[in-house]
């Protein structure tokens, strides 16, 4: 790979992803075959992962696409070539209504948008929309997914896709404050850079404690959360965790940085740089982008560095529901990549998945189990007394595709019905799935029903969570039975076996840190051996029904009597701490 407009270090994670992608043939998970594999498409397609929305937003006017349509003359005018925007976002109305004043011949399709009114022209919607031979179909959207389907339907030849015209430029070029941002990490004595699109909530408690400890951490991202409608539980503004700086930018960014420091540690969330989407064929792509990640790395960093490179792992491994048979390439992947890691840090498994790992890969892994441990009340509430109170502070309620957390919706209605109260800690307490779950419980108990916008404040969240009685971690398990039956690699199979009895999702932290027992999965034992002895309660989806009745068997006063103290983040964290004095020890 050699392409004058590209940065070295882009050069060289193209050259090791290439070598990747033809030595485990992941052409056919890519939706192509070898020969219409373009390593440039493939990394402007990763690049998008990277993108700041409202930047590219801000990019998109008439005179950028006019620009765009000049190798397409006479497309748009009544004799030419229709032009079609897919999909036809909110964010681009300004745009649409430009175009529908400049266009004679243009439409506009959306799968959610069918029949809204914009710019004198109606969308229609996409999967009903009657496709013409010569349509233009200019795309416009960084979900790649969204990209690929109308590449599919209007055939890739007859696409522009903007996206990629403008990661183009970003992968030319690095931000101009980058340098800048580089030089303030390399000026601390203990700097910590954590790697992640957008700020993540659940390291909050963390970022603090390591600060609080003499390091400096810092985060590296493609945009900040600014809209209400985006914050939740895990995504929190950036100013409501605790770094020291932070720069937005693009892959090149993130490999320019990495490569660029001369000590401290990175902290890289490694699925966030082609998100898997429970696709097993996405999560091969995302194991050999991070691979090639980890060797770019080793390549380029500066000589006499001591920086290292950790894996930051969110969840151990990836699953997926579908394209079943890539399961060999995701294990042959995965191993490869945990054996080149520098350091690896489990944040949510017990140590027993990471000796599986260790064992299969034939490599005592420099790793550690540093879970996300939260704070303890400042100003401990007292339990309500009216009726029994449940915090559920994680998406449960199908206001997105996740499918451990769908079928779940009909078990906390009927947890309602028994006259429990359920506190929901929502990203959007407007969605309309959340009006249509109100709507579904009885009129006479939606009062039990109480939406909060999430609280990123620890303490404030610590001591509120507190006055409730119970947590809530159960969710649809089932689904990894179902991998373990349909997956015929022998490895990833295992892994997806261990998943559940070793996870250690970030509510349970939080949620038993203020005191509150929590309902899990009777499947879920590393949760109930890390927990002090009364503060789980595994169940069953089957015995929710029974739920209030459990809750009064309890003996609350010894519950409020147990000693939590070990659950506080600040008598964790030198298990994080230690573990990265040793990395720069060694």
């Amino acid at each position: 790979m050699k392409h004058a407009e590209f940065a070295p270090e882009i050069e060289s994670f193209g050259r090791h992803l290439s070598t990747i992608v033809e030595q485990e043939d992941l052409y056919g998970a890519l939706n192509m075959t070898k020969a219409d594999f373009d390593i440039v498409d493939f990394l402007l397609e990763i690049d998008s992962h990277y993108v700041n929305v409202q930047e590219f937003v801000d990019h998109i006017d008439i005179a950028f696409i006019k620009r765009q349509l000049e190798a397409h003359l006479g497309a748009g005018t009544s004799s030419g070539r229709r032009l079609v925007v897919a999909p036809s976002s909110p964010l681009f109305d300004t745009v649409l209504q430009d175009m529908s004043e400049h266009f004679e011949n243009v439409a506009f399709i959306d799968k959610h948008r069918g029949g809204t009114p914009v710019g004198g022209h109606t969308i229609e919607a996409s999967d009903t929309f009657e496709v013409c031979p010569d349509d233009l179909c200019l795309i416009l959207t960084r979900n790649t997914e969204a990209a690929a389907a109308y590449q599919n339907q209007f055939g890739a030849q007859n696409c522009v896709n903007f996206l990629k015209v403008f990661d183009r430029e970003k992968m030319a070029r690095s931000a101009p404050q980058l340098n800048d941002f580089i030089g303030k990490v390399n000026a601390t004595e203990k700097p910590i850079l954590f790697s992640s699109p957008r700020p993540m909530g659940t390291v909050a408690s963390t970022i603090r404690e390591l600060g609080r400890r003499g390091y400096s951490p810092f985060w590296l991202g493609a945009e900040e959360v600014k809209e209400d409608h985006q914050i939740g539980y895990s995504t929190p503004r950036v100013s409501d965790v605790a770094f020291m700086g932070y720069h937005i930018g693009g892959l090149l960014d993130n490999l320019r940085t990495f490569t660029s420091l001369t000590h401290g540690t990175v902290l890289f969330h490694f699925e966030a740089i082609y998100p898997p989407n429970w696709d097993f064929n996405r999560v091969a792509i995302c194991y050999a982008a991070t691979l090639a990640m980890i060797r770019t790395v080793k390549d380029c960093r500066k000589t006499g560095s001591s920086a290292r490179f950790a894996l930051y792992m969110y969840d151990a491994i990836k699953p997926g529901v579908k394209n079943y048979h890539m399961g060999g390439s995701c294990g042959r992947l995965y191993k490869a990549m945990m054996a080149e890691a520098e350091a690896i840090i489990f944040s949510s498994y017990t140590e027993p998945f990471g000796d599986f790992v260790s064992n299969a890969v034939g490599k005592d892994l420099p790793r550690v189990h540093c879970h996300r441990y939260q704070v303890m009340p400042k100003n401990r509430q007292p339990r309500l007394t009216d009726a029994y109170h449940i915090a559920i502070i994680s998406v449960l309620l199908e206001e997105f595709w996740e499918p451990s957390r769908m079928g779940i919706v009909p078990y906390v209605r009927e947890i309602i019905g028994q006259g429990v109260h359920v506190h929901y800690y929502a990203g959007d307490v407007n969605h309309p799935k959340l009006a249509e779950f109100r709507m579904s419980i009885p009129a006479d108990r939606r009062h039990q029903f109480h939406l909060h916008k999430p609280i990123h404040d620890l303490d404030e969240l610590s001591s509120e969570l507190s006055q409730y009685h119970a947590g809530w971690s159960l969710f649809n398990m089932q689904i990894f039975n179902d991998m373990t039956t349909h997956l015929d690699d022998q490895f990833t199979s295992d892994a997806m076996e261990m998943f559940t009895p070793t996870t250690l999702p970030s509510v349970i932290w939080t949620c038993a840190a203020a005191g509150l027992p929590i309902i899990c999965n009777r499947s879920m034992r590393g949760v109930v051996d890390m927990l002090p002895e009364g503060m789980t309660l595994p169940l069953s989806l089957s015995e929710l029904g029974n739920l209030k009745n459990i809750l009064d068997t309890l003996d609350w006063e010894k519950i409020d009597a147990t000693s939590l103290d070990g659950l506080d983040i600040a008598n964790q964290i030198h298990k994080l701490s230690d573990f990265l004095e040793e990395l720069h020890a060694a």
